[in-house]
């Protein structure tokens, strides 16, 4: 997914962090402010629920895996770092 239009940072872009509209991190999670909560929480009965997100409230939690690649044998270059975002 794309964050303010980038999927990837150089480390000079990145030393200053990463960062980009809410519906450009919601996006890459697959929800929008306007997803009804059901859609995400099945077993919950309707009644206790709002028609979306945005009227709900919810939480968003990052998992970052970094990768240092030192291998001529990938296709980044020598000595990198990656980092793979799960939303």
């Amino acid at each position: 997914c794309k964050i303010g239009g980038q999927s990837e940072w150089t480390p000079q872009e990145s030393q200053i962090g990463i960062s980009g509209f809410l519906r450009d991190w919601l996006g890459c999670a697959g929800v929008s402010l306007d997803t009804d909560p059901h859609s995400l929480l099945p077993d919950v009965d309707h009644q206790y629920l709002t028609p979306h997100l945005r009227t709900m409230g919810f939480g968003m939690q990052f998992d970052l895996h970094y990768q240092h690649y030192r291998s001529a044998l990938t296709f980044f270059d020598s000595n990198t770092v990656v980092c793979f975002i799960r939303i």
